[in-house]
């Protein structure tokens, strides 16, 4: 976990990265558990943005998973607490080498977790096209457009 960090261009995304390298992992861990826990993710994400010290015009919860949520609370009212608080939540799905055609891990994001400002799902390929996906949704959040006082109810 890094603090409350404002990363204003390239050389302080460099300092971020350097601290994150250094400490490793020391966040929040589901160790020893093999489930996923989509409302455990929103609901840790949304305490951190609840105390956010400064003004954002935007606070986007980013969810990346290869699973459904299967363990923990259900996602529902993760989901709505967070969008009711003006939260929008994106993912990325990522499929797995056997995935079901006919249920598709993204149309499972679509319809029960992403929610808010012109939320979206991006689904990579596979794992190797994970990276591009990241930052394709960083850029495309960055670039986005979004008044945060007219939240909407996907």
């Amino acid at each position: 976990m890094l603090p409350w960090t404002n990363i204003c261009g390239l050389e302080d995304a460099e300092a971020a990265a350097r601290v994150i390298n250094e400490r490793g992992d020391t966040g929040f861990s589901r160790r020893g558990r093999g489930g996923t826990s989509v409302s455990s993710a929103i609901d840790v994400a949304s305490l951190f943005l609840d105390q956010f010290p400064g003004r954002a015009t935007k606070k986007i919860i980013d969810i990346s998973a290869n699973g459904e949520n299967n363990d923990g609370l259900p996602v529902q009212p993760s989901r709505l607490k967070a969008i009711a608080k003006g939260y929008t939540i994106n993912a990325i799905a990522i499929p797995a080498q056997d995935e079901n055609p006919g249920h598709q891990l993204a149309s499972y994001f679509a319809d029960y977790v992403i929610g808010g400002p012109e939320a979206f799902v991006m689904k990579p390929t596979g794992t190797s096209d994970y990276a591009t996906a990241l930052r394709r949704k960083l850029v495309t959040e960055i670039s986005m457009n979004v008044d945060p006082q007219f939240p909407s109810e996907n």
